[in-house]
């Protein structure tokens, strides 16, 4: 079975194009629950950050796992602002760095963590191998 993704996009930009790259990408991957992934304009994100997490800054992603339902994982917000302003700085591409923070949020809603060198290295190699599939299926 597929997984099923619902996209919202909170912002005044046309991210449905991003949006079927993203819905592209997580149909490889062998989970059976629903994924929800918010696009956030800045002030949205920076206040989810500060009640959440504390942290009065705009960040890049932030992951919701759903305890309530056992059919969906959770949420995924991404902000594209900062999306572009990291793509930017690494020199990759919009599409890019917006598929490697929705894998990294979806990630964090199957439990991985970097909190320590271990679990960033569990995490890391996670994230290799969904980026080497995203590779070879030509997703991007």
């Amino acid at each position: 079975m597929i997984m099923k993704i619902k996209i919202f996009n909170y912002t005044s930009e046309d991210l449905n194009e991003k949006s079927l790259i993203l819905e592209k990408v997580f149909k490889y991957l062998k989970n059976k629950k629903t994924l929800s992934i918010i696009f956030y304009p800045k002030d949205m994100m920076i206040e989810l950050n500060k009640k959440y997490l504390n942290h009065d800054y705009l960040t890049d992603v932030l992951s919701f796992p759903d305890d309530l339902s056992d059919d969906s994982l959770g949420d995924i917000f991404i902000s594209p602002l900062k999306i572009l302003e990291q793509a930017e700085e690494k020199k990759n591409s919009f599409n890019y760095e917006m598929v490697y923070l929705a894998i990294h949020g979806y990630l964090h809603l199957l439990g991985y963590l970097h909190d320590s060198d271990t679990q960033y290295e569990e995490m890391e190699k996670a994230h290799n191998e969904i980026m080497s599939i995203v590779s070879r299926r030509k997703l991007l």
